[in-house]
This record gives C-alpha cells, sequence and structure tokens, in this order.
C-alpha cells in the first residue's frame, strides 16, 4: 500500500530537481552598464516564460515578466510569493506538479522557498 505513494513523491522530486535544471540552464547574470554595483538576472524558462530580476541582492531589487503566457495557453507561469519573496516557477502538464523558487537575494534557484528568498521573512510584523 505505501509503495505508490513512495513512488509519487518519487516523481515529484524528480521532477522538481527537473525543472529547478531548467531554470538555472536558462539564467544569465551580468552587471548593469550605468551601474557596475548592480547585478541584473534574465531567465529564460520557455519560449512562453522570461523572467528578469534588476539588482539582484538589493532590497529594492525589481522583478519583471517581459514575456508571460496566460495559464491555459503556457507551459509554464510564474507568480512572486508575499510572504517571503520568492518567485515561483511551476510547470504544467499531465501529474505535473514540479515547482521551482528563484530568490532576487542573491538570484539562485531552489527547490523549495526560505531565508535565502527575501528580506520580508525576517521582518517583523
Amino acid at each position: 500500500m505505501t509503495m505508490p505513494i513512495m513512488f509519487v513523491a518519487t516523481l515529484l522530486v524528480g521532477g522538481a530537481d527537473d525543472l529547478v535544471a531548467a531554470v538555472n540552464r536558462g539564467k544569465t547574470c551580468k552587471l548593469a552598464s550605468f551601474d557596475k554595483d548592480q547585478l541584473n538576472c534574465t531567465y529564460v524558462i520557455s519560449d512562453d516564460l522570461v523572467i528578469e530580476i534588476a539588482g539582484v541582492g538589493d532590497p529594492k531589487a525589481a522583478i519583471a515578466f517581459p514575456k508571460s503566457l496566460e495559464h491555459k495557453e503556457s507551459r509554464h507561469t510564474a507568480t512572486v510569493g508575499l510572504a517571503d519573496g520568492c518567485i515561483r516557477v511551476k510547470r504544467h502538464g499531465p501529474n505535473d506538479s514540479a515547482i521551482a523558487f528563484i530568490s532576487p537575494k542573491d538570484g539562485k534557484v531552489y527547490r523549495a522557498p526560505g531565508p535565502w528568498c527575501s528580506w520580508f521573512a525576517a521582518l517583523k510584523r
């Protein structure tokens, strides 16, 4: 009885690892031409989703979605988690619930959100 549960969990973990690897393959970072202290990263996830972070590591970093299609038409979608500040990239497909998390704090791609996502998580409310 536990075998199917373990099998599904293995598929979901593998899917997240594949998605994290795909997001990393499409990542390019460079210093801004107007400010050598500002690191900007672009993530080309697929033909239908591109994400940009201007000012990686800066508490005032800006996140843009220069190319994004509606959920019904796209293999991938992205959102920003207000609680932690991570960009969530979700792949859509049959039996696929893979999510990758991009941190505006360090520009890295993770399998789960955490303190590396944003300064928001450290704020006291």
